[in-house]
C-alpha cells in the first residue's frame, strides 16, 4: 500500500454526493452538500433539510425555514436526475424483469 494512501483531496465535478434509489421501494434521493442534507421522497413530494454538524440525529427538518436553500437543491439534484436518466417512481423487483 502506498505510504500516502488515505491523505490528498477529492475532487469532483459536482461539490455535492448525491444518493438516488427506486429499485423495489419508494423512490428517494438525498443530496449531500457540506453540512446540509436534503431528502426528496418522489412519491408524496416530501422535501426535508437537515444540518447535519448542528442535527446528527437528523430530527430538525429546516426545509420550511431555508426555502431558498430547499429549492437549489431540489434543482441540483432534479437536474442530475435528468442528465443519467433516472426513475424517480418506484419499479418492481421480479424474475419477469
Amino acid at each position: 500500500m502506498p505510504r500516502n494512501a488515505g491523505v490528498g483531496e477529492v475532487k469532483r465535478q459536482q461539490p455535492y454526493l448525491i444518493f438516488h434509489q427506486a429499485y423495489d421501494r419508494n423512490a428517494q434521493s438525498a443530496l449531500r452538500w457540506g453540512d446540509l442534507k436534503w431528502v426528496k421522497t418522489w412519491k408524496t413530494g416530501k422535501l426535508e433539510l437537515f444540518d447535519l454538524s448542528k442535527d446528527h440525529s437528523e430530527a430538525n427538518d429546516l426545509s420550511a425555514k431555508t426555502s431558498e436553500k430547499t429549492k437549489e437543491l431540489d434543482q441540483a439534484l432534479t437536474a442530475f436526475l435528468a442528465q443519467v436518466k433516472a426513475t424517480t417512481v418506484q419499479t418492481k423487483m421480479g424474475k419477469d424483469e
